[in-house]
């Protein structure tokens, strides 16, 4: 009897042993390289550059260089120049255009992300006043059928 319980407790401290011991390859893992940690910083800032970087911009337009194809907006402590690429979605009434629409004294608005310390690129840039709100229509209140009048 001595013998089998002997072997039982044997038996099961190597079982809980072999349980609660973390696998070889956890074991050896080894400390991150430079390399890998360079890897894993750009990753991480590529993640970080989403909509935080776009910001609203608005403005008259001072100056236009169509060979850089750049707007320039006037400020009232400095000007900002705007980097107009060819994905940038440009619009003037509603409609798109292209970037010879642009005009000196023209307002604009739209959406800028910032690539350096004073460098602009345009996300997408409305050209002309800023185009009235449609109003709401009135809806009927719950307490009235359709085409009913008080």
């Amino acid at each position: 009897m001595k013998k089998i319980i002997t072997r039982l407790i044997i038996v099961g401290l190597l079982v809980g042993l072999m349980a609660g011991a973390p696998p070889v390859s956890q074991a050896a893992e080894t400390q991150p390289t430079a390399e890998t940690t360079a890897k894993k910083s750009k990753a991480e800032s590529a993640k970080k550059k989403t909509k935080s970087d776009v910001a609203p911009i608005r403005g008259k337009i001072s100056a236009v260089d169509t060979v850089d194809r750049t707007i320039t907006l006037g400020g009232k402590e400095k000007s900002r120049v705007i980097h107009v690429k060819s994905d940038t979605k440009l619009t003037k009434d509603g409609q798109p255009v292209t970037f010879d629409a642009a005009v000196v004294g023209e307002e604009v608005g739209g959406r800028v992300r910032k690539v350096g310390d004073d460098r602009y690129e345009a996300v997408s840039l409305r050209l002309g006043a800023k185009p009235e709100a449609k109003p709401k229509s009135k809806a009927a209140s719950p307490n009235e059928m359709p085409g009913q009048t008080r």
